[in-house]
C-alpha cells in the first residue's frame, strides 16, 4: 500500500468493544462476580465467624447494602449446621442485587429470609410490620459503609440500625476502603494499574476534581460509638485480591467510577469501555494479585 491510499479508519478502543462482545451476556456489569470470590467470601465469614455463636438458638438478623446476599447466604449455611431458627433480613437499593439474592437464597422451614429494596436510612418505614417483638438480635453493613455519600448520611444509617436492634444486640462492619486499605507498597502497585487502564482509555487528568471521601478507622469507630453501641472488637484482615478477584471486581460500576475518578471523563464512554480497560490493564501489567486491607469491627447495642 503506498503512502498516499487512504488508511481504514480505526475505531477508537475497539479492543475493549471486542472484549464487550465477548463478555456481555456472560459477565454483566454487576458486584455478582466479585461477591463470589474466595477472598471475598473468606473475609466476611470470618468477621461472621467471630460473633455467630453469640446469637440466640431462635435469631433475628438485619443486612444492610446486602447487595446479593452473601451475608444472608452464610448466616442460613451457620444455623442450618448448628440447628437455629431464624429470621434474616436484607436491605439493599439496588434492583439488580436484589434479584440475584432473591433468585439465589431461599427460605426452608426453619429460616425465614426476605429482602427488600430501600436505604439504609429509611429502615424504620422499610421494615413497618416486620420488626421482631424485641427488635433484632443483630445486625450487619459489610463492605458498604464507604460508599454512602457524606458523613451525615453514614450516621444517619448507623442510627437507623441502632433504632432496629434490641439493647445487647450484635453488630459488625467492615470495608474495604479506609486510610488504611493500603500499604505503601500496595498503593503504588494499585497506582499502576489504575494509570494502565486510563492510558488505554486516552483519559487526561482532572486536578480539580474533588478526592473520594476515605475515613479513618477511628473515624468510623467515632461514628459506631456515637450511634449507641460499644465496641467489642476491631481490626484489619490483610486479603489478597487474585487476578480473578481483580477481574470481577473491575465488573462492579461503582468501583469503576471511584477508581478512575481523577480523570475527564468522556460522556461518549461506557461502562463496558471502562470494565474491559481495568481488565486489559491488568493483563498488560501481567498483575497477579494485588494486597487490600478490610478494616472490621464488632459492637454490641448498648
Amino acid at each position: 500500500m503506498s503512502s498516499h491510499e487512504v488508511q481504514p479508519r480505526r475505531e477508537p478502543f475497539s479492543f475493549i468493544r471486542k472484549a464487550a462482545e465477548l463478555f456481555r451476556k456472560e459477565r454483566p456489569l454487576t458486584f455478582e462476580a466479585f461477591a463470589k470470590t474466595h477472598a471475598y467470601v473468606k473475609v466476611n465469614e470470618t468477621l461472621i465467624g467471630i460473633w455467630f455463636n453469640q446469637l440466640p438458638n431462635q435469631f433475628s438478623f438485619l443486612d444492610v447494602a446486602g447487595g446479593t446476599g452473601l451475608v444472608a447466604k452464610i448466616l442460613k449455611k451457620k444455623a442450618e449446621l448448628t440447628k437455629r431458627e431464624g429470621l434474616i433480613i436484607g436491605v439493599d437499593p439496588n434492583k439488580d442485587s436484589l434479584a440475584v439474592a432473591r433468585k439465589t437464597i431461599h427460605s426452608t422451614k426453619k429460616i425465614f429470609i426476605e429482602f427488600i429494596e430501600g436505604l439504609g436510612q429509611n429502615l424504620g418505614t422499610l421494615l413497618k410490620g416486620k420488626i421482631p417483638g424485641e427488635k433484632f438480635d443483630g445486625a450487619s453493613i459489610h463492605d458498604a459503609i464507604h460508599e454512602i455519600e457524606g458523613e451525615g448520611n453514614k450516621i444517619a444509617v448507623l442510627n437507623a440500625i441502632a433504632d432496629m436492634l434490641k439493647k445487647g444486640g450484635i453488630f459488625s462492619l467492615n470495608s474495604s476502603f479506609t486510610t488504611e486499605s493500603m500499604d505503601h507498597k500496595s498503593r503504588l502497585e494499585w497506582g499502576r494499574w489504575r494509570k494502565r487502564a486510563a492510558d488505554l482509555l486516552k483519559l487526561k487528568r482532572n486536578k480539580q476534581e474533588k478526592p473520594i471521601e476515605v475515613h479513618t478507622p477511628d473515624e468510623y469507630v467515632s461514628m459506631v460509638e456515637k450511634a449507641g453501641f460499644v465496641i467489642e472488637k476491631r481490626g484489619l484482615s490483610e486479603v489478597s485480591l487474585n487476578r480473578k478477584a481483580l477481574e470481577a471486581i473491575s465488573l462492579y460500576p461503582t468501583f469503576i467510577e471511584g477508581f478512575l475518578k481523577g480523570f475527564f471523563m468522556p460522556e461518549t464512554l461506557t461502562m463496558r469501555e471502562k470494565s474491559n480497560a481495568l481488565i486489559e490493564a491488568l493483563k498488560e501489567l501481567k498483575i497477579k494479585s494485588l494486597r487490600r486491607n478490610w478494616f472490621e469491627l464488632v459492637a454490641r447495642k448498648v
